[in-house]
């Protein structure tokens, strides 16, 4: 749920933290293997989650991040990642409650296991590792403190149209634990869905990119940013 707030051009999640990581970014890191980059990004996300005694939530998030990657070689890509939750809603028993400003932060591993050819789309893999430390306030309940780490593994393949546009889809699957405070009870909770499906898109200004990523499947999430190499 975090690195789905974190969405880099390259990737960084946690269950109840999404915010940090997208494989957009990474795409676009690999084109130009060796040079850095730094990208920004806005993520929405939409989720579900299960908290103790079968409690259930809904939850939806605001996020923005800023990621810097750097190439260790053509293949291989580490990310750092950090952000701030802007704002959202969870859901649980009837009772609204608003996420406060919170901190998020993360880091990933890309590594392309097969080059783009003139037919073969590329195929690359991330892990990420994500944190979100933030607290949620109601009516009728003093502020609560709430974090969620997680730890995201995935894969996906894509294909330029033109020289400057591609597109790919995308798979990852995730855990993590959620601790949070709710009625002044401490309760823990995960994600009720541990995967995401979708799809995306880059286009290359000369060393800039914008990406888009959209994920309808598991953990829903919408992400948009821009980056530059250098």
């Amino acid at each position: 749920m975090i690195v789905g707030l974190l969405v880099r051009p390259s990737s960084a999640h946690a269950c109840g933290v999404s915010g940090v990581g997208g494989q957009a970014s990474a795409a676009c890191a690999l084109e130009l293997p060796e040079q850095k980059r730094v990208s920004a990004a806005y993520t929405y996300t939409n989720t579900a989650l299960t908290f103790t005694g079968d409690q259930r939530a809904t939850v939806t998030r605001h996020a923005v991040s800023a990621s810097m990657a750097f190439p260790l070689s053509k293949r291989l890509v580490l990310e750092g990642a950090i952000g701030g939750l802007g704002g959202g809603t969870l859901s649980m028993n009837h009772v609204d409650y608003n996420f406060r400003p919170g901190f998020l932060m993360g880091a990933s591993a890309t590594y392309l296991f097969v080059p783009e050819g003139k037919w073969m789309p590329s195929v690359l893999a991330s892990a990420t590792l994500a944190g979100l430390i933030a607290s949620t306030s109601s009516r009728s309940d003093a502020t609560q403190d709430f974090n969620a780490f997680d730890l995201r593994v995935g894969g996906a393949f894509g294909k330029h149209v033109t020289k400057e546009w591609s597109f790919f889809a995308l798979a990852r699957a995730f855990g993590g634990p959620i601790y949070w405070r709710a009625g002044g009870d401490s309760i823990t909770g995960t994600d009720r869905y541990h995967y995401q499906a979708g799809l995306g898109t880059a286009y290359s200004l000369g060393v800039a990119h914008l990406f888009a990523e959209g994920i309808p499947l598991g953990e829903q999430a919408v992400t948009l940013g821009a980056g530059a190499a250098f």
